[in-house]
């Protein structure tokens, strides 16, 4: 099951230790009311709501919002976007103040984390093969594209992919403009054909968007945390030596993940325009190409 935007943003709040977990006495789509709990007027705003679990495991579990208000007379934590189901009595939910990291901040620096640990393998099956030995490809594919297979066999589940090795990319000068794909000889009729590129990571705003599934959750979050501290020190004025401390430790934290799930990638292959040799690749694979 694909990781989404919410698991990310439950994690990192959790890491940073500016996340406070309750138990819901009432609500709405657009409100969480926990009347256990303190604080002040507006302690919350700006911060995120979000859903840990819901008393039937089904929606609004795993739903955010920011917060627009809160009121201390009954915990009343209002949120937008509003939730899809109100949420109830014994919800588990989850809240984190705007104060230190913001929720329009906290999104922004986790799509800017992803971006930054692409590209990201991504595949196009668009194309079917016809006598001609050139083709016009997407424009996400034309720059990065580092692998062109061909099923071999007519079943949906079964197409027997065959790895093709006598191609290269012209490029259009034009930015924004698609790219052709030039075979030395045209390959079979009728064939799909499948293009492995690479490109960056979507962008991601709804809580139940996905995460591509080639890097690990364990990775994400320790860069999201340092790239979030390094905003947070940007923004400091003096120097807290116990910030930095923990500045230094979460970047530790970072190369150890950085090691421990390393991002594995699809690699051209390195030949001559007329090699048809599959062996003939300075690189292998990661194992999660094998077919």
């Amino acid at each position: 099951m694909a990781d989404l935007l919410y698991d990310i943003a439950m994690a990192v709040y959790d890491e940073l230790g500016q996340s406070k977990g309750g138990t819901a006495t009432g609500g709405s789509t657009t409100t969480v009311v926990d009347s256990g709990l303190l604080g002040s007027d507006d302690d919350w705003n700006g911060g995120m709501v979000m859903v840990v679990h819901s008393t039937d495991s089904a929606a609004p579990e795993s739903e955010f919002g920011k917060v627009t208000d809160y009121v201390t007379s009954g915990g009343t934590i209002t949120l937008a976007p509003a939730l899809s189901i109100a949420c109830a009595l014994g919800d588990l939910y989850a809240v984190a103040s705007g104060k230190h990291y913001p929720y329009e901040d906290m999104l922004r620096i986790i799509n800017r984390t992803l971006r930054w640990l692409g590209p990201f393998p991504a595949v196009d099956t668009s194309l079917t093969t016809t006598t001609a030995t050139e083709y016009t490809i997407p424009i996400a594919a034309k720059e990065k594209l580092v692998q062109v297979w061909r099923s071999t066999f007519g079943t949906s589940s079964d197409q027997r992919w065959e790895e093709l090795y006598d191609w290269y990319i012209v490029p259009h000068g034009t930015p924004g403009s698609e790219g052709t794909l030039i075979f030395r000889s045209a390959p079979l009729s009728g064939q799909t054909l499948r293009l492995i590129y690479l490109t960056k990571h979507s962008k991601l705003w709804l809580d139940s968007d996905k995460v591509l599934e080639y890097v690990d959750m364990e990775r994400i979050i320790p860069e999201v945390v340092v790239n979030l501290f390094k905003w947070k020190l940007g923004s400091m004025s003096g120097k807290d030596s116990l910030f930095v401390e923990r500045v230094n430790l979460a970047i530790a934290e970072r190369d150890e993940a950085r090691r421990k799930y390393p991002i594995r990638m699809p690699q051209p292959p390195h030949k001559s325009l007329y090699s048809t040799d599959p062996g003939d690749r300075s690189t292998t694979y990661g194992p999660w190409l094998v077919s």
